[in-house]
This record gives structure tokens, C-alpha cells and sequence, in this order.
């Protein structure tokens, strides 16, 4: 069996170390996040790709979860927190579409809002105009967070869903529809016969207010999970 090819780290030039500081750690950090996975994240690996040792950077940072807090809270600090609307739902909405640009410009945030049971406080702190909004409609205790917890998974979910929708390619050949029955494949080839390119904002802005009319039927007390 053949060996499987290993992973190499990217490391800093050879020369003059690289000077180390809180932020230039941070903005290493972000960039190895940009390009692998979170699990992928140690500080030896980053202290490798800045050309340091691993110590130098417990001087900054006392531990990983420390590190990757500093991360969030320079991702979610650009957020733009959108002013209050008149209606409650508007601003939800509102909040909705602000999350979704940033979610967009630092697809980094995505892999920083919790790991290992750890929630990153920066990531609370974007969130806690939602719980207030939400208390402020008669929610609370575990009314309020069923009511949370479902808008906020249900908005990531609806965000990651778009990213992969923009990433697929069908692939239209008859020859696939072989192993379906008649039935199935005639629905496909009706599929694939007006099928159009959906336009990516008008399908997020249905599934905005989708989530918005969610949060009434928590607030109304039918959503079936109070």
C-alpha cells in the first residue's frame, strides 16, 4: 500500500526571526484558520509558521482556547451592528442580513463561534441584541432559549446551506438516472429541463423571513418546543 503523502506545514522564510507581538499573532492565526480546519489548530503549528518557538507564544497567549478567543474577538469586532427598527421583527431581519455580509467577508467566523464546549464570549456579545429583542416579546427561561437557540442554528444552518449551493455543479448526464425507476427519473429530467440559476439573495431573504416568522410562533407560544 502506497504512503500517503504528508501534510507540511507552511513555515516563516529563513532569515531574521519574525517579530512577535499580540497582534501579529492574531492576524497568523486568522490566516492558518483561513486556509485548515480548526481541529488542525495547535500553537506549535502557528509558532512553525512564524518562525518562532512554541514558548515564545505562551508569553502572549497562556493557552490554545486564550488564542482562539483573541481570534473572535478581532473577527466579531468588525461586526456592524445594524440600529433598532420600529417593528421587533424588522429588526431581526435587520441583524439577519448584517450576520450574513459578515459571515460572507470572514468565512472565518464560521469555525470561531464555539469548539470544545467553549462558547467565545466575542461571539456572545453579536448575539445578546437577539436575546434582549427576544426577552423584550415576552420570552424567557426556557421559552427563551428554545427561541434562541432555533434562530441562531437555523440562520447558520441557512448561511453554510448558501455556500454549498454556490459550490455544487449538477451534473445533468441521463446515464445517472439509470439506476432510478421510471417514475424518479422522469421527475429529474423535469428537474433538470427548468431548472434556473436561483438568484442567491433573493433565496436568503425567503429564508430570512421564514426564520423571522419562527421566532413569532415561538413568541405566540405554538412553535412546539416551549
Amino acid at each position: 500500500m502506497a504512503a500517503q503523502p504528508e501534510t507540511r506545514e507552511r513555515r516563516a522564510p529563513r532569515g531574521r526571526p519574525r517579530k512577535l507581538s499580540h497582534a501579529a499573532i492574531v492576524e497568523a492565526a486568522i490566516a492558518f484558520l483561513d486556509e485548515r480546519p480548526l481541529e488542525e489548530f495547535t500553537l506549535a503549528r502557528l509558532a512553525r509558521r512564524l518562525g518562532a518557538g512554541t514558548m515564545s507564544l505562551y508569553t502572549y497567549f497562556p493557552s490554545r482556547d486564550a488564542l482562539l478567543d483573541a481570534v473572535a474577538d478581532r473577527v466579531f469586532e468588525l461586526f456592524a451592528l445594524p440600529a433598532p427598527e420600529e417593528r421587533w421583527q424588522d429588526s431581526l431581519l435587520a441583524w439577519l442580513r448584517a450576520w450574513r455580509q459578515h459571515f460572507e467577508r470572514y468565512p472565518v467566523a464560521r469555525k470561531i463561534l464555539a469548539w470544545d464546549g467553549h462558547v467565545a464570549p466575542a461571539w456572545m456579545r453579536i448575539t445578546a441584541p437577539v436575546v434582549v429583542l427576544l426577552r423584550a416579546q415576552g420570552l424567557s427561561g426556557r421559552r427563551l432559549a428554545n427561541a434562541y437557540q432555533w434562530f441562531i442554528t437555523a440562520s447558520i444552518g441557512l448561511l453554510l446551506s448558501q455556500q454549498y449551493t454556490r459550490a455544487i455543479r449538477w451534473r445533468r448526464d441521463p446515464n445517472e438516472l439509470a439506476p432510478l425507476d421510471p417514475e424518479s427519473a422522469a421527475a429529474i429530467q423535469d428537474l433538470w429541463a427548468h431548472e434556473v440559476e436561483l438568484a442567491p439573495d433573493a433565496a436568503l431573504e425567503f429564508g430570512f423571513r421564514h426564520l423571522i416568522a419562527g421566532v413569532e410562533a415561538h413568541v405566540r407560544g405554538d412553535a412546539g418546543a416551549s
